[in-house]
């Protein structure tokens, strides 16, 4: 098993990335430079939701921020069925 971390825009930790393969083998520098394109990738994609969501100046979040936020935020208390916490939030 193979990991490399993956980092907020502000260079906090969230994780790894992980190959995980039912057989084991030797990870050859190809492997290792795939793995480290693939958090590279996903720590690009995390850096621009985090541009796109959040107002420059202020860094408070955007209208589209707000809307992600909202949603998830609506989406949990669907699955909790806790609307009446949810709505308390809004």
């Amino acid at each position: 098993m193979l990991g490399c971390s993956i980092k907020a825009p502000d260079g906090s930790k969230l994780g790894t990335l992980y190959i995980i393969d039912q057989k084991s083998k030797s990870m050859n520098i190809e492997y290792i430079q795939t793995l480290k394109d693939l958090a590279s990738m996903v720590e690009q994609e995390l850096a621009a939701l985090y541009m796109a969501t959040l107002d420059e100046l202020t860094q408070v979040s955007n209208r589209k921020g707000f809307m992600v936020l909202a949603r998830q935020t609506l989406n949990l208390c669907i699955r909790q069925k806790n609307l009446h916490h949810c709505f308390t939030l809004i």
